[in-house]
């Protein structure tokens, strides 16, 4: 099985809305979990421009190739969970 790939925006509005949260909740997932994804910290996913759509806001993370806004630790562990098919 290939490695889910999670992409964490650093861009500075993201940082600033949680997302040095998820930055360190990702550091800290269940090995079993973890040692299934690839987290990679991007300066941007260029996604603020979107922001004021539905559930469209920062923090950013690209988890496979899908984008989801308004990122909380919770979110991402269950959007990983879905992925990883659970």
């Amino acid at each position: 099985m290939d490695k889910i790939k999670v992409r964490i925006c650093s861009g500075s509005r993201c940082f600033m809305q949680g997302g040095s949260d998820l930055l360190s909740y990702a550091e800290f997932l269940d090995e079993g979990i973890s040692s299934q994804c690839e987290f990679e910290v991007c300066n941007c996913l260029g996604e603020c421009r979107k922001a004021g759509e539905s559930d469209h806001e920062p923090p950013f993370a690209m988890i496979g190739e899908k984008v989801y806004g308004d990122m909380s630790p919770q979110k991402l562990y269950k959007v990983i969970l879905e992925q990883l098919k659970c």
